[in-house]
């Protein structure tokens, strides 16, 4: 079992998915942490670090034996909000068995996000609807 706190930026950039499909392949079960559901430089007193305004989340990654390459790990998502304060007393409370936690998207490459928050990541991108691209 690992845990680690970072920036968002590897749960749904695109520059990450194979780092997602690998943590997929490799673990059991995953549960992602939301600690910054405000976003982009949320108000001061809602950051679990003050000085840093990315958003951040926690994730728990555990194994439970030799890695399954049949069965992708089970990645679920919480959200924690509220200040600073409170953010800490829920994560103190918060276990891994409560329910409220939701699945993610299953696809090796799917972002680490509920599977119904969104349809945006299975829409085609611009470069797959328009392949010749210039920047002038």
């Amino acid at each position: 079992m690992v845990a680690f706190i970072t920036p968002s930026s590897y749960l749904t950039g695109a520059a990450f998915a194979g780092m997602r499909s690998y943590l997929r392949s490799i673990a059991d079960e995953a549960w992602i942490i939301d600690v910054s559901p405000e976003r982009h430089q949320p108000p001061v007193n809602t950051r679990l670090f003050q000085g840093v305004q990315q958003p951040l989340y926690i994730a728990v990654v555990a194994r439970y034996g030799r890695v399954n390459d049949s069965a992708p790990a089970r990645i679920r998502y919480r959200a924690v909000a509220g200040t600073r304060e409170e953010k800490l007393q829920a994560l103190d409370d918060l276990r891994l068995s409560d329910p409220g936690w939701q699945d993610c998207m299953e696809g090796d490459e799917d972002p680490f996000t509920p599977a119904g928050a969104s349809d945006w990541p299975r829409y085609p991108s611009l470069g797959d609807l328009f392949p010749w691209q210039s920047p002038a």
